[in-house]
C-alpha cells in the first residue's frame, strides 16, 4: 500500500499544481488540514487520507489471496 499511497500522491501533487483552477481543492486541504500555509504535495496527502476514510467507510475491505 505505501507504493500505491507515494504514486497517487505524486500524480495528485503534479495535477494540483497544473492549473490555478485547483486552488478551490487546495484551499479546503488548508481547511481540512488546519494549516493555511499547506502547498499541493501536503494537499495530495490530505486528498489520499480522505479518499481512505471514505473507502473504509463504503466497503469492507479483506485479504484476498
Amino acid at each position: 500500500l505505501p507504493i500505491l499511497t507515494n504514486l497517487l500522491a505524486s500524480f495528485i501533487d503534479t495535477k494540483i499544481g497544473d492549473s490555478t483552477v485547483n486552488q478551490e481543492l487546495i484551499e479546503d486541504c488548508r481547511r481540512r488540514a488546519g494549516n493555511p500555509d499547506l502547498d499541493a504535495a501536503e494537499a495530495s496527502k490530505v486528498i489520499i487520507e480522505a479518499i481512505w476514510e471514505k473507502v473504509q467507510e463504503t466497503h469492507r475491505l479483506r485479504i484476498v489471496k
